[in-house]
């Protein structure tokens, strides 16, 4: 068939070699097998974080890969090395502690304190009125615009 649905996109951030654009190494290796043979050369002039070049390695072909940030280089390079001395990449699992508080419950206190003042609570309001600490919300949100998000649908400014 014409179309693959049985390999998936990386979804999270953590599963991810520090690269936004990231491939899946099952989507490159099944590309490289069906396209090349053992020995074959594989270019990759977007390569990033190496996903191709280090599949590539790994199964026996030669590679090109073109890279402009040495960011990327070099973790393609560690990458590289460790294929060539035990025959592939080791993945470390970022374990994050579990948060005591969640995104939403911040949020929801967030749009009751907006529906108690009438207007959307600032950081200061958090700090005088909230029972939870402000660095939370700073530590678990990109943005005090995000915080906000649930407590915007209630107060319409």
């Amino acid at each position: 068939t014409d179309i693959w649905w049985d390999i998936h996109r990386i979804k999270h951030k953590r599963d991810r070699d520090y690269h936004p654009c990231q491939l899946p190494d099952a989507l490159m290796e099944r590309i490289i097998r069906l396209s090349t043979n053992e020995g074959d050369v594989v270019l990759d002039a977007l390569c990033g974080a190496g996903t191709t070049p280090v599949t590539a390695a790994r199964l026996g072909r030669r590679y090109v890969g073109i890279e402009i940030d040495e960011r990327y280089v070099q973790i393609t390079r560690e990458k590289i090395a460790q294929v060539e001395q035990i025959g592939y990449v080791e993945r470390k699992s970022i374990h994050k502690p579990h948060q005591k508080y969640t995104k939403k419950e911040l949020q929801l206190e967030l749009r009751d304190m907006a529906i108690k003042l009438g207007r959307l609570p600032t950081p200061d309001d958090v700090r005088d009125m909230s029972e939870y600490d402000l660095k939370l919300f700073f530590d678990l949100f990109p943005t005090w615009g995000k915080a906000l998000k649930a407590a915007k649908l209630e107060v319409r400014l």
